[in-house]
């Protein structure tokens, strides 16, 4: 063999073993990212975890699937990346700069969104005056007007749902609302104060009166137990208020309901009821007596002739 077939062999070796060199440090290079994927932003501590999400390095060649606890474990050549996490019902995520150091793991955990938007308006009465301080609410997130009546809720989930203003003092009346993704929606609520118009309605030794019949403009009802009837659904205004019961008088006067109702208490006597000779009261006992005074005059006389 020529001393120029020994270098042409000599150099063919020394060839394929850098390029296996080159194979196992390429190997050698390779890192990872491993991590947990949930639902809240303070997970893994709090929220619950996503499973079958996707995270993947940005061109999507390399990627790693999260198991039932939300943890994953991606293998990517030694290098800076950015990665993507993505799941079914979740907005995606992408993270910022991640860097990959050979034969080291970096760690990353974060958490998914769901599709959500956010909802604005303002909240008057009637009268188109501001309603301060009601309570509104839309699927578990809830907020209160301000002064002017205006309020904000963020981070409601996408769909249609019902949202709830609770005035202060007052019972939740129900609107229906669209939520859409990245949207703000705006909705302006007007909310009818309700004003009861409360009768209490007594003797003059203030026991309560039972069964009494109430008319207030055109709202009707009776006395409880304790002589106590809540009539709903009047307005502020003027009104004929008349109260009836059994063996009592009658009462009819106009009152005055404000906004936000008002109480009445009505106090009425017992009627008196005539004999059947016509006699007032007592007259027909006193009559008796005279008539005995006068038999006993006469008794007396006649005894004495």
């Amino acid at each position: 063999m020529t001393g120029m077939a020994k270098r042409i062999i000599l150099g063919s070796v020394f060839v394929m073993i850098a390029v296996a060199m080159t194979g196992l440090s390429a190997a050698a290079e390779n890192g990872w990212v491993a991590g947990k994927i949930g639902d809240n932003s303070l997970f893994p501590f709090a929220g619950n975890p996503i499973a079958g999400a996707t995270v993947s390095d940005a061109n999507g060649a390399t990627s790693a699937t999260t198991a039932a606890d939300g943890s994953f474990n991606l293998t990517l050549p030694e290098g800076n990346y950015t990665l993507k996490v993505s799941a079914s019902g979740y907005n995606d995520k992408v993270s910022g700069t991640i860097k990959v150091t050979a034969n080291k793991t970096t760690s990353y955990n974060t958490y998914l969104s769901v599709p959500s938007g956010n909802l604005t308006g303002k909240v008057t009465e009637d009268d188109g005056s501001p309603m301060i301080m009601a309570t509104v609410s839309c699927n578990n997130v809830s907020g209160y007007t301000s002064t002017d009546g205006k309020y904000t809720l963020s981070g409601i989930p996408v769909g249609t749902w019902t949202l709830s203003v609770t005035p202060i003092m007052g019972t939740p009346i129900n609107f229906t609302v669209t939520i859409s993704n990245g949207q703000v929606t705006t909705k302006d609520v007007t909310i009818v104060t309700p004003s009861p118009a409360v009768v209490k309605v007594q003797d003059p030794d203030s026991k309560p009166i039972v069964g009494a019949a109430v008319t207030y403009g055109n709202l009707t009802g009776t006395t409880d137990a304790n002589g106590t009837v809540t009539l709903n659904g009047g307005k502020p205004g003027s009104y004929t208020l008349t109260v009836s019961a059994k063996g009592y008088a009658s009462y009819s006067k106009a009152q005055t309901l404000d906004k936000g109702g008002d109480i009445f208490t009505v106090t009425i006597s017992k009627t008196q009821t005539n004999n059947k000779k016509g006699f007032i009261p007592g007259f027909e006992a006193v009559s008796l007596l005279a008539v005995v005074a006068l038999a006993g005059i006469v008794i007396r006389r006649k005894s004495g002739a």
